[in-house]
């Protein structure tokens, strides 16, 4: 913690361009999917997928519109929707 303290502090350093660039990008839409499972291997090196959750977000300046679909081991699968404006 102390490390990053004495970064933010000091006067001798500056962010890198490519990290200034990513950071002040504001695109005009945006799509962005994501796959989160939580899983694990047997001791036979066998992949066990308990849950999985995948999201798809599109969002604008003007709104935001999500989807998460939920499944678990017993291939029941759980939807929802949900929008935002700010």
């Amino acid at each position: 913690m102390a490390a990053g303290l004495a970064l933010a502090t000091s006067t001798a350093y500056s962010c890198p361009p490519v990290q200034q660039m990513i950071a002040l990008d504001r695109p005009v839409a945006l799509w962005s999917r994501e796959r989160h499972a939580t899983a694990w291997r047997t001791p036979g090196t066998r992949l066990v997928v308990d849950r999985e959750v995948n999201t798809v977000t599109f969002k604008t300046p003007d709104y935001m519109l999500c989807s998460a679909k939920t499944t678990g081991q017993e291939k029941r699968a759980a939807t929802s929707i949900s929008g935002r404006r700010p």
